[in-house]
């Protein structure tokens, strides 16, 4: 039998600076053939042309691009280009196309492109295939083959329902009364208008009603979770399945795709007969009960956690994972399932999968040879980076001890504030939950109900927040901003957030606080190390500056830029 830690090791990780990764964004471009237009610099015997230059703009991220809208940002995106390419000839002159370390890299590199080729054919297809047929059952079934666009009063109590009827039947106008004493202040608003809606947007007691009525028509009042309607039917239209079928489509995929995987995953553990063991993922658990990651001892390592007829995984590959994987994708320790899932995936991911793609002929697809060739160039270009100046760093505590006293005020813990959130993917019955908070409402409650946020993998409704990147990645940035906005008990909502919208309460708050030294000694590390490589880097690239003729046709861009503004 084979084990996953007989296979090849994965590329080991090792910290990029900001500026290397410029380099690899642009290498993708690179070794394709000249492609027409005004060369604007040549390196060794490699042009570099307008087009060059605007495909790898393109490739950059909109905080590390320079600002193209000037004569001098644009230069520096053509400097960026050039030590690109004197990269690409150094590695090239040293053989790294050949580097044993480049090739094992590139070998995981192949794994990763041939799974998202063989999802592209064994899933994606199939739902794509379907997913026609998967819209119009949904459009059948929710009966979406009509829209009535409804004006709406909501209040508290059936007697303030029945107070507002009869100051409609006296004349009075169902805007200015929406507009007034609606608790569903967005719509209130516009006159207690909804908009146009399905049934399936609109609460089924009301619905139910709604649909029966004449255009013009008021009934009520309608008793629902929220309080006590009066509606008003304003509009009514027949809706073609064509017209809501791609809006149907893209509603269902990511469901649709979801359950072809899983389908497609639970038959290959039956054809290959995977397996836990129970013992070996009780000892895994009674290790990260003390510590995480876990420690092992020698011959636990070699316990075997998933066994199936292609290879197997052992607790020490288990562990050797977890150590590399990001904060998003590591598996909760304390969650038995969320273990065993971790190690499944990884089963998966190195053996089934890639044995499944290589019988199904993708290793030498074309799509897969196609980004290999691109991907290659990165990894010559980071193996070059290893050799000339990540081995050559050396950082010793006095220095990292010089640099912290030196940037202080860099290393503080961001504010962050306890927050009660309540996140709904439909933004109307976000509305309706914040007026019966304003109203008096538990928002708990109301939280353990309806909220949908799940991070790592179970409901969360009431966590902590940073002020930080990492919260942002979580949460979205403006779900971020707008909790640092907002007054400790202050109800605010619903904002835009990840996956729909939220509807928060912060209850509690903290200010920024300087670190120790002991505290950020890992961050001081990474900035000195930052610091150091960016130093050794542009050294590196002045003296291929030397080696490679490198010439800038300085009026060329002039022109160019003048004439066509941003790419």
């Amino acid at each position: 039998m084979m084990y996953l830690r007989d296979r090849k090791k994965l590329a080991r990780k090792s910290w990029i600076s900001v500026p290397v990764l410029l380099f690899v964004a642009f290498v993708a471009s690179s070794g394709c053939g000249p492609k027409k237009g005004r060369v604007l610099a040549t390196v060794g015997d490699k042009p570099i042309t307008f087009e060059d230059l605007r495909e790898a703009i393109a490739r950059m991220s909109p905080r590390q691009r320079p600002d193209t809208t000037t004569l001098e940002g644009w230069r520096k995106c053509l400097e960026l280009t050039i030590d690109k390419e004197l990269l690409v000839l150094e590695a090239r002159s040293r053989g790294l196309e050949d580097d044993p370390e480049v090739l094992e890299r590139l070998e995981n590199e192949k794994r990763k492109f041939m799974l998202w080729e063989l999802y592209d054919r064994a899933v994606r297809a199939k739902a794509r295939e379907r997913g026609e047929e998967e819209a119009f059952k949904f459009y059948k079934k929710r009966r979406m083959d009509e829209s009535i666009r409804i004006s709406q009063i909501l209040v508290k109590t059936k007697s303030e329902a029945e107070e507002i009827l009869k100051a409609l039947k006296k004349g009075r106008n169902f805007e200015d009364l929406a507009e007034e004493v609606s608790l569903h202040r967005r719509s209130a608003e516009r006159g207690g208008d909804m908009g146009w809606l399905f049934r399936d947007q609109i609460p089924p007691e009301i619905a139910e009603v709604a649909f029966s009525l004449d255009i013009g028509q008021i009934y009520g009042p309608v008793k629902t979770i929220f309080g006590y309607h009066i509606v008003k039917v304003t509009g009514r239209k027949e809706v073609g399945f064509e017209e809501v079928r791609k809006g149907i489509e893209m509603r269902l995929m990511p469901e649709l795709e979801r359950r072809i995987n899983k389908a497609y995953i639970d038959s290959l553990e039956e054809l290959y007969h995977v397996e836990c063991d129970r013992e070996a993922l009780g000892i895994l658990r009674e290790r990260l009960e003390t510590s995480v990651p876990p420690k092992l001892s020698p011959d636990e390592e070699d316990i075997v956690l998933f066994r199936s007829d292609l290879g197997a995984l052992t607790l020490g590959d288990w562990v050797e994972n977890f150590e590399k994987a990001s904060f998003l994708t590591r598996p909760d320790p304390k969650d038995s399932a969320s273990v065993r899932d971790f190690g499944e995936r990884l089963l998966l991911s190195y053996v089934i999968l890639p044995y499944e793609a290589k019988k199904a002929g993708l290793d030498t697809c074309s799509a897969v040879l196609s980004g290999l060739k691109k991907r290659k160039l990165d990894l010559m270009v980071e193996r070059l980076r290893e050799m000339e100046i990540l081995d050559r760093l050396d950082i010793t505590p006095e220095e990292e001890r010089a640099y912290y006293e030196t940037h202080r005020d860099e290393f503080v813990r961001p504010p962050k504030a306890e927050v009660i959130d309540i996140h709904l993917r439909d933004k109307q019955k976000a509305d309706s939950l914040l007026a019966l908070i304003r109203e008096g409402a538990d928002m708990e409650e109301l939280a353990k109900r309806y909220s949908t946020l799940r991070r790592p993998g179970r409901l969360r409704w009431r966590f902590p927040v940073s002020k930080d990147r990492l919260s942002e990645a979580i949460f979205g940035k403006k779900f971020v901003e707008e909790v640092f906005r907002a007054k400790v008990g202050e109800v605010v909502g619903p904002v835009e957030a990840k996956g729909g919208y939220a509807i928060f309460k912060v209850v509690e708050r903290r200010g920024p606080r300087r670190r120790s030294f002991e505290e950020a000694r890992r961050e001081v590390t990474m900035a000195l190390r930052r610091e150091k490589e960016e130093k050794l880097l542009r050294e590196f690239i002045e003296k291929l500056k030397k080696k490679y003729k490198v010439t800038v046709y300085e009026d060329a861009l002039r022109k160019i830029v003048s004439g066509r503004g941003k790419p």
